[in-house]
């Protein structure tokens, strides 16, 4: 082991490591070559910011001044901060 990433075993060596390959049924190094379909109903990377940016639209027009999520949140935080919870 080693806390070095870029000496980190690669998935290809953990493939083709004797550790792994010993007794391995025939095909099973050729079946995890083969790329696999995305399980449906999984959301692609476009998806995903597409759905963020039109909640931090809604977010700011909700709160009718178009504030940026990041900025209420840091407002939101600072304001915390300043208060004595005690």
């Amino acid at each position: 082991l080693t806390a070095d990433p870029a000496k980190h075993i690669t998935i290809d060596g953990i493939f083709h490591h004797p550790w792994y390959t010993k007794n391995l049924p025939p095909g099973v190094i050729e079946m995890n070559l083969r790329p696999q379909p995305v399980p449906e109903g999984i959301q692609s990377i476009e998806q995903i910011k597409m759905i963020i940016e039109e909640s931090r639209k809604a977010h700011g027009a909700m709160l009718g001044a178009g504030i940026e999520t990041d900025e209420y949140i840091d407002d939101a935080m600072g304001a915390y901060e300043d208060e004595d919870y005690r």
